[in-house]
């Protein structure tokens, strides 16, 4: 008995410490992005254009780049928000900058749900989005751009569309490192607690 005792401690000093060793393996990369596909048409934004995406894993939200044939400032930027399965408003992205034809804005420190459906949703400002109707994308495993798009002339944009914002997502997700580690940690003290009640 007390050897399973001491195997069980040890495993979960071996989690303990891997957790201890690298709790900040955080790093920056592209979630989804679809930016590289050609351009169908674009869309004036005097009406409200909504996106949807899923999310593969969780991630912590850092910045979202638009794609616009002709750019637009500060002063004429549309409010781009960020909502949840219910449409509801849970952050707003800030404008950075534009060049040429992209238009970068900075996201709050938002934790998006692994497995999540959440809308990109564009409203008010001039200008013109780019938008694709083809369905290819790059990103990390799992995350995924809506085949269809939202539009109308307030926030319920209901009226369905093949057309598809061209953006890019980036987040700070866990080190893989880190989670393999943190994993095999879990598996390991998972099977001593089974064996000391074998």
């Amino acid at each position: 008995m007390k050897s399973n005792v001491s195997r069980s401690f040890i495993c979960a000093a071996l989690l303990l410490s891997g957790v201890n060793l690298v709790p900040a393996a955080i790093v920056l990369t592209t979630l989804v992005d679809n930016m590289s596909q050609s351009v169908q048409d674009d869309f004036y934004l005097g009406s409200t254009f909504v996106q949807p995406f899923t999310t593969g894993g969780a991630a912590s939200l850092n910045t979202l780049i638009i794609s616009s044939n002709s750019g637009w400032s500060a002063s004429d930027s549309p409010t781009v928000s960020l909502l949840d399965s219910g449409r509801n408003l849970v952050a707003s992205f800030v404008y950075s900058a534009s060049y040429l034809s992209v238009v970068t804005y900075s996201a709050p420190s938002y934790a998006l749900q692994a497995a999540s459906t959440y809308f990109i949703e564009v409203s008010g400002g001039t200008g013109y989005l780019n938008v694709t109707t083809s369905p290819n994308q790059t990103g990390l495993p799992s995350w995924t751009i809506g085949d269809l798009s939202y539009r109308g002339f307030d926030s319920s944009a209901s009226t369905p569309s093949s057309q598809i914002l061209q953006f890019s997502l980036s987040g700070q997700v866990p080190e893989p490192a880190t989670s393999s580690l943190l994993a095999i940690g879990l598996g390991l003290f998972a099977l001593a607690r089974r064996r000391s009640r074998a």
